[in-house]
């Protein structure tokens, strides 16, 4: 493809995206902002940016972290969306931001495994405590396991996982995970992470333990590979005081060439622990993924039969490379009746409630009824010049959709500089009460960035518009200095929302992290947010975080 024509089209699209800027569209997915810890994304949920879906289920990979194989969590992440990588993928540098935080910081190369404790406390709020405890050990390479427990601040304490992995070099099985576990078959349309679906026991008591807060499959995976040919076995269990949620799962692929095929089986139940009444989801599909030089293309076709009514699902995803630009791309159309216990594959955070009277339960669904589509490209314009823009739509129903349209441009300056200006716009309809509504949201943000070997600057200056309220202003601040005395010391300062020369949204740490030994990590943070609302304290965080390398 000839090389001009192409940075033609990328700049040609990019226009089109600023003129589509002005006018009304729709969003939800991509956003700029980094949430560097928990305490960061319960402000975003505070201030409205995250809803308590999206909380729950970022908190809890915040705590626990993305492992390698479990990449496929990065769709949970707002603006990082998984596609399966290349040798020669491209990524944009905010991307990069986002994951940081969910990513495993495991020291596999100088330890074993580690104990990690974070105590945090409110000394204005009648010194309100919690914390964080987890501990991780592989035995050998054959023998791992992972435990953790959690209080919240309001006292809330429990078990978050407990998980035995065990690995074997011999055919017929390879790995068996025992507990807690987060799994994606295929593109996840039958099989994936939907995050917690049951509520939990808020003590440390033998329900927490063997039930405990956790958004994945609680029960047995056991994995084998023959040759070309892969499969799987899964079963889980969850539960709290009202209903049981069942869940066995198989799948058998096999390669040929370049092409991945695969049939994949699931049986759902969900009973109601009172009056036994239940309702049972019968999932089957047909998975195929075709590799190629610069990329892939994969699909991946439900049928659904079962209590919760027939239907069925359609996913496609790929992503291609070509000089000097990268395409990702997804489609989906999900069933009227589509059940929604099991799945994490593409959707748009498009959510409908779905109440099953039989067994009395509401269900939050982002899948069922959803129809949609995305398109993001990352191009290399020049050695030191990078777009990227997206595009996406998503609507459930004739009234409830999602359209968003965004773009950046950043430019790599001299000495360590970065510059960087991002346009995003926001539109959602939904249909409350047979009450149409609509909000939409305009940004457009300036960013400078500076790196060197032991100082990073991020500096963030955005501009908001949307119909609900007047033109707001936001400013950014975030400096990471390395010492050899102190280590790493950290300062964060958001003014989310100034508006009428008015402060009213700031929230801002102080973070110092430094190894005492080789061993180690000692951190210390000190958090305060202030809001001009007359209903909600500000309030001030201290937490204290000892990990260490074992």
């Amino acid at each position: 493809m000839n090389t001009s024509l192409v940075k033609f089209h990328i700049a040609g699209t990019f226009i089109f995206l600023i003129i589509l800027f002005t006018q009304t569209l729709t969003a939800t997915e991509w956003t700029y902002e980094v949430y560097p810890s928990e305490d960061e994304l319960l402000e975003a949920y505070l201030r409205g940016d995250i809803d308590t879906t999206e909380y729950i289920t970022l908190a809890e990979l915040n705590n626990l972290e993305i492992t390698g194989g479990e990449s496929f969590l990065l769709d949970q992440i707002p603006n990082v969306t998984y596609f399966q990588p290349g040798g020669d993928s491209l990524a944009s540098a905010t991307e990069l931001l986002q994951l940081e935080p969910f990513a495993s910081s495991l020291k596999t190369n100088r330890s074993s495994g580690d104990i990690e404790y974070r105590f945090q406390m409110r000394p204005n709020e009648d010194d309100k405590s919690g914390y964080r405890f987890r501990t991780r050990y592989k035995f050998s390479k054959y023998v791992s396991t992972d435990f953790g427990l959690k209080r919240d601040l309001s006292g809330r304490e429990r078990f978050t996982h407990r998980m035995v992995e065990l690995k074997f070099d011999q055919f017929p099985v390879n790995k068996i995970i025992i507990g807690s576990f987060r799994h994606r078959i295929g593109l996840g349309s039958v099989i994936g992470f939907r995050g917690r679906m049951v509520k939990f026991d808020d003590e440390l008591s033998r329900e927490s333990l063997i039930y405990p807060d956790f958004g994945g499959f609680n029960g047995l995976l056991v994995r084998g590979q023959n040759g070309n040919l892969d499969y799987e076995f899964l079963t889980s269990k969850q539960r709290d005081d009202i209903h049981n949620m069942t869940t066995t799962a198989g799948d058998l692929f096999f390669e040929v060439g370049q092409l991945r095929a695969g049939i994949i089986f699931a049986l759902t139940e969900v009973s109601n622990r009172s009056t036994n009444a239940a309702l049972t989801d019968t999932k089957s599909a047909l998975s195929l993924k075709y590799k190629y030089r610069h990329g892939y293309v994969a699909s991946e076709a439900t049928i659904q039969s079962g209590g919760f009514g027939s239907s069925g699902a359609i996913v496609i995803e790929g992503r291609h490379r070509f000089e000097p630009a990268e395409i990702r791309y997804s489609l989906w159309d999900y069933g009227d009746d589509f059940a929604d216990y099991t799945s994490g594959s593409k959707s748009s955070n498009l959510r409908q409630y779905q109440y099953y009277n039989d067994i009395d339960y509401k269900i939050s669904s982002r899948r069922t009824g959803q129809r949609g589509g995305m398109f993001r490209t990352v191009a290399v314009l020049a050695d030191n010049l990078r777009l990227i823009s997206s595009a996406l739509y998503a609507e459930a129903g004739p009234v409830n959709s999602n359209t968003e349209l965004s773009a950046a441009i950043s430019l790599d300056l001299t000495n360590g500089w970065e510059g960087k200006i991002d346009l995003i716009n926001k539109n959602r309809k939904r249909d409350i009460s047979n009450n149409a509504t609509a909000s939409d949201v305009r940004k457009i943000a300036s960013e400078l960035k500076y790196r060197s070997l032991n100082t990073n600057i991020r500096t963030r200056f955005s501009i908001n518009d949307d119909n609900k309220s007047q033109t707001y202003f936001s400013l950014l601040t975030d400096i990471k200095l390395n010492t050899k005395i102190a280590g790493e010391i950290r300062f964060w300062s958001n003014f989310s929302r100034i508006k009428n020369g008015m402060v009213e949204y700031w929230y801002g740490f102080v973070e110092q992290q430094r190894d005492l030994f080789d061993q180690l990590l000692l951190g210390i943070k000190l958090s305060h947010a202030y809001t001009k609302s007359q209903t909600v304290a500000d309030r001030t965080t201290i937490s204290v975080e000892l990990r260490a390398f074992i």
